[in-house]
């Protein structure tokens, strides 16, 4: 990338990444960093753009300011959301309570050869757990994302799914655009 050639050009080494390419796991990476915080479907959840984006980055040499992790209250709310345990087809998410310290970060263990093994027979890749999750939706004022909000919102409600009353607060703001 261009951000890696330009660090090259400054006479240190740089390999531009991106999650599943390289030697080095993005989340935890992008979590060490200040880039988010982590959720309970394994994803990291970034303070503006959610769940559901992809970020690269580059691996380098060079000396930078180190950040810390961003803690904004994702693995809090987590705890007692369980929209994305409640909606994972395969039950790949699990309980709140089933979790690990790793380096001091706690850290919710999805079953990732459930989830492949469930996404496989489906014409594109599940992703329904960050799909439901609160902050993919909460403070995103773009339409498009809200109606795919609402669309799966109804989905799950008329599958059976209970949605926690707390969230059905935010839910009318996010549905009317006060929020985002």
């Amino acid at each position: 990338t261009e951000l890696a050639a330009y660090i090259r050009g400054l006479g240190f080494s740089a390999i531009a990444d991106h999650n599943g390419t390289g030697d080095v796991q993005a989340i935890p990476a992008l979590y060490a960093c200040g880039m988010g915080e982590l959720g309970k479907h394994g994803s990291l959840v970034h303070p503006e753009f959610g769940p559901s984006f992809r970020p690269g980055f580059v691996i380098t040499d060079a000396p930078l300011v180190t950040a810390e992790p961003n803690i904004f209250g994702v693995q809090n709310t987590c705890e007692t959301c369980r929209l994305c345990e409640q909606n994972c087809p395969p039950g790949a998410v699990r309980a709140s309570d089933d979790f690990i310290i790793t380096e001091g970060v706690k850290r919710w263990q999805v079953d990732i050869p459930t989830c492949y093994e469930a996404s496989r027979f489906r014409d594109e890749y599940c992703h329904i757990c960050v799909d439901v999750c609160p902050y993919q939706h909460k403070a995103n004022g773009n339409p498009e994302r809200r109606d795919i909000y609402k669309s799966v919102m109804k989905r799950r409600k008329q599958a059976g799914y209970r949605t926690p009353a707390w969230f059905i607060e935010d839910e009318a703001k996010v549905l009317d655009g006060s929020v985002g």
